[in-house]
């Protein structure tokens, strides 16, 4: 029981794309907000917000693709996915191979030009920006996006 409740609570954390520590230094992780408290504002909370926002990131494929958002932060839910999908998503690895071929755009939190999510769009020729902060936190299922992998530009609407 003790290492389930372990393993749920590491599953919970969210890591830092990048550590830096001091030789001897071993990461702890931040603590977690109380229950209850403010979370930061949403997207479009205002009416006078754009009805478009934009994160950058680094474009690791070029080339334009349109589609519907799927957010999917653990390869256990890639049946989620459906053909002509943006996916969304912290990271990959090989045991997202399943889900590629169906995918027209990628948009990733973590990793750079030689992660394996830049790889694979390059050798599948799948637009993809990755090194997107908070990409799975601010992008919602269903969201219209537009992933432009020149420009390392991802565009979207909430639905």
């Amino acid at each position: 029981h003790a290492r389930r409740s372990a393993m749920q609570a590491y599953a919970a954390l969210q890591p830092p794309d990048r550590i830096v520590l001091a030789e001897g230094e071993v990461w702890r992780p931040a603590p977690s907000p109380p229950a209850g408290a403010a979370s930061s504002p949403q997207l479009n909370d205002s009416p006078h917000d754009s009805p478009h926002e934009a994160l950058h990131g680094v474009g690791a494929c070029g080339g334009a693709a349109f589609g519907d958002a799927t957010v999917i932060l653990d390869v256990a839910q890639a049946g989620r996915v459906q053909a002509g999908q943006i996916l969304v998503t912290r990271q990959t690895d090989p045991g997202w191979a399943t889900v590629f071929f169906l995918v027209h755009g990628l948009v990733i939190e973590r990793g750079g030009m030689l992660s394996h999510g830049a790889i694979i769009a390059r050798e599948y020729g799948i637009p993809a920006v990755i090194g997107v902060a908070d990409a799975t936190r601010l992008i919602h299922d269903g969201d219209r996006l537009r992933v432009d992998g020149d420009l390392g530009l991802v565009e979207f609407r909430h639905v």
